[in-house]
């Protein structure tokens, strides 16, 4: 198993460590278990003056057509309906389901967040995410975000 890291080392962004951490942590691991042979990428790159792209990629047997079905990750990651990067600017009553959805991320015990919970943790950074996938090549989680984050 190769873990390889690929980026520009002056690539200078402003996101909130804690959430990217726990987005990063999650997916390679997640890679990592289900890559028994082969490589793992994490590699980031600026997209834009305004936007970089983190991925995470592994050369493992890829998602199968069940895990694709309608119902799962499809529904996972769509766009919730209070998504503040879906719809513009939060409400207060969705500021305080974000903020204890940060305050119990940060106190979580082990590494296997989820999928849907990566998802939320982008949805609050008004990052996209994207999956790409072939049964027998790989995955690629692919997460678009500004270079410049505010709460």
């Amino acid at each position: 198993m190769v873990l390889k890291a690929d980026g520009p080392a002056d690539l200078l962004v402003e996101s909130d460590p804690l959430q990217l951490q726990r987005i990063v942590q999650n997916l390679v691991l997640n890679a990592l278990k289900h890559t028994p042979s082969g490589w793992v990428s994490v590699s980031w790159v600026r997209e834009s003056g305004f936007r970089w792209i983190l991925s995470v990629q592994d050369s493992g047997p890829g998602l199968s057509h069940r895990d694709t079905e309608p119902g799962s990750f499809s529904h996972v990651l769509a766009p919730s309906p209070e998504s503040s990067s879906a719809f513009g600017l939060p409400t207060p009553e969705l500021e305080r389901r974000e903020e204890a959805m940060i305050h119990s991320i940060k106190s979580a015990r082990g590494e296997g967040i989820g999928l849907s919970i990566v998802k939320r943790l982008c949805e609050l950074l008004r990052a996209s995410l994207e999956i790409e996938t072939k049964t027998g090549e790989g995955t690629l989680f692919r997460i678009r975000l500004a270079m410049h984050w505010k709460e």
